[in-house]
């Protein structure tokens, strides 16, 4: 045999088992090198710590939906809590303000449905307005759980409208009208101060009572609540300024001593011009748009009487009458305001006591003197007595409240008078 042939075969295969162990111990070491952090012993047996951090993540993402839902339904009962606490509560007086609007707008789109003469009155109930989409249902401000119904009457007063809301809820009338407010029975007195039966008015008595009404501009009181359910109203306070009752001249005084006329008097030219705030910068500012619209013409009695007259229920004084939107007290009208016993005659020094009429000032009253043709009366220093026309006193204008007018607050007292729309 070729043993030196043997030799170098087995020192090539040798060579060549060497080479491949270097190979696989570099590829071992290298491409094969498993990290032994990835395990760990758990009961004994290695666990590939990957699977762990897995498992770990899983647990993690639960956690955090489990949060993130307690989340979600917290904010669901805040929002559901806020909701009921937050959501408008409409009081009667938001609700007929909202039928107003809603009337004032349902007129605009159909003009011709207005009242078209003085003191015609329309009547539009909600249903339409709710029909017309000038307004929500009534459940829809007061809940499911009320039934109401409502209407808005719109009068014409001259070139302006009225529009009075009035709203029945469960059978109960929610809108009072402010004259059947005041003569409810339980306002009614027969002694004292307060509001009195009169024949087929109401006429407030007494020094101390509570008939203050607050419109836009001024305060006022009210003297009577009329048959028909309109309100008298005079001006809380007399003027600083004095006019004359007239100043032309006249006959039987032979000079300008005034004649005692009313329906052609200077001082009802004035109350005119007050009424329709022009050229007198002194007392224009008396009435507001707002007020005119509450406020309606009426009979004014200018009468005379004479200075013995113990008559005081207007009989007198309403003998003769004009159709007018402003005017003065007349003396029964004074008269009637005090309790006093010994107030018999226009001219009596006792009417002056217990009477809320009374004023610092002196002022006109409408009635003229029926024994001449130049004097009038006037309240002098809280009496009733006569001037001549042509002399300077202050005014007490009086006004009438329509009939449907509603009162929305106050308790008729100075500090908190009554509020009406």
């Amino acid at each position: 045999m070729d043993f030196e042939g043997k030799n170098k075969a087995d020192a090539i295969r040798e060579d060549m088992m060497v080479d491949e162990k270097d190979n696989y111990d570099d590829y071992e070491e290298e491409d094969l090198d498993f990290d032994s952090s990835n395990y760990e012993e758990e009961n004994g047996e290695e666990k590939p710590k990957n699977n762990q951090n897995k498992d770990e993540f899983k647990k993690k993402i639960i956690k955090y939906m489990i949060v993130v839902v307690a989340v979600i339904v917290i904010l669901l009962l805040l929002l559901q809590i806020i909701s009921k606490f937050s959501s408008k509560k409409y009081t009667t007086e938001d609700v007929e303000k909202i039928m107003q609007t809603a009337a004032e707008n349902y007129f605009k789109d159909y003009p011709y449905n207005l009242p078209q003469e003085d003191n015609q009155t329309v009547e539009i109930s909600v249903d339409n307005l709710v029909a017309a989409k000038k307004m929500n249902s009534l459940r829809d401000y007061f809940g499911k759980n009320v039934n109401c119904t409502g209407t808005v009457q719109v009068t014409k007063l001259s070139s302006n409208y009225s529009y009075s809301p009035y709203l029945i809820c469960d059978n109960q009338t929610s809108t009072k009208k402010f004259a059947v407010s005041l003569t409810e029975d339980n306002n009614i007195v027969t002694s004292g101060y307060g509001l009195y039966r009169m024949g087929n008015d109401y006429v407030f008595r007494g020094e101390k009572v509570n008939n203050y009404v607050q419109l836009d501009n001024e305060l006022w009181r009210i003297v009577r609540v009329n048959g028909d359910n309109t309100i008298l109203l005079t001006l809380a306070n007399t003027t600083n300024y004095g006019y004359s009752y007239d100043d032309r001249y006249n006959v039987e005084k032979d000079y300008d001593s005034g004649i005692n006329n009313y329906a052609t008097s200077r001082i009802k030219e004035l109350l005119d011009t007050i009424y329709a705030q022009e050229n007198d910068e002194q007392m224009k500012a008396i009435f507001s748009k707002n007020d005119k619209v509450r406020l309606v013409p009426f009979d004014l009695c200018i009468g005379k009487m004479n200075t013995k007259d113990s008559t005081h229920n207007n009989s007198l004084e309403c003998s003769q009458k004009i159709s007018t939107k402003i005017g003065l007290l007349t003396v029964s009208d004074f008269m009637n305001a005090s309790i006093d016993t010994g107030c018999t005659t226009t001219t009596s020094r006792s009417c002056k006591n217990y009477n809320y009429l009374t004023d610092y000032y002196s002022y006109w009253l409408v009635t003229a003197n029926s024994e001449n043709s130049y004097t009038s009366f006037a309240v002098l220093e809280n009496i009733i007595d006569v001037a001549e026309t042509n002399k300077y006193y202050g005014l007490r204008p009086v006004v009438t409240l329509s009939s449907s007018v509603v009162v929305v607050g106050g308790d008729g007292s100075l500090n908190n008078p009554y509020t009406v729309r």
